[in-house]
């Protein structure tokens, strides 16, 4: 019923809510936060329901949390597409030309999909560098600000000058 792709889908229609019957629990991604009129008409019709996006991503809930792993399928489909969309080749290659160097990949944020991503980048064959850059942006950030990454047209590129 409802949701769709992460909560982003339609909402659960009134056709739908008018099939469950009072006391019923349904379960799902609901979008409360997005949609909370559905939640008002599931009140009002006696269904008890659980926004699974909604469950707390403590230890004891970890089974439950769907935006992990939604956030895992993520970085590990974002490297796939980045990968096809790139000009360089993520491993290094020796051909009877001579050797390409591997594509360097640079993952801003490193959550659970930012993790993935980077080990997928690895998996390719890719230089990776990740970074999170969030409210704690100095002690996170300030040694990869610092390292003479500048950004190019294209691509990272990294700059000739020493790390301070």
């Amino acid at each position: 019923m409802g949701g769709g792709r992460g909560g982003e889908g339609r909402a659960t229609s009134d056709e739908e809510i008018g099939k469950l019957d009072k006391g019923s629990m349904l379960i799902g991604f609901l979008a409360p936060l997005a949609h909370p009129e559905v939640i008002e008409k599931l009140d009002a019709a006696g269904v008890t329901a659980f926004a699974v996006e909604s469950i707390p991503r403590i230890s004891r809930a970890q089974s439950m949390d769907a935006l992990s792993s939604q956030a895992n399928v993520a970085g590990y489909k974002s490297v796939l597409l980045a990968a096809d969309q790139s000009t360089r080749f993520f491993p290094m290659l020796t051909t009877a030309a001579g050797t390409v160097k591997p594509a360097m990949v640079l993952v801003l944020g490193v959550g659970v999909a930012g993790l993935q991503a980077l080990a997928t980048a690895k998996r390719l064959g890719a230089r990776t560098t990740g970074t999170t850059c969030g409210r704690m942006w100095p002690t996170r950030c300030g040694r990869w600000a610092r390292s003479g990454w500048t950004w190019g047209s294209r691509r990272p590129v990294r700059a000739a000058t020493r790390a301070s």
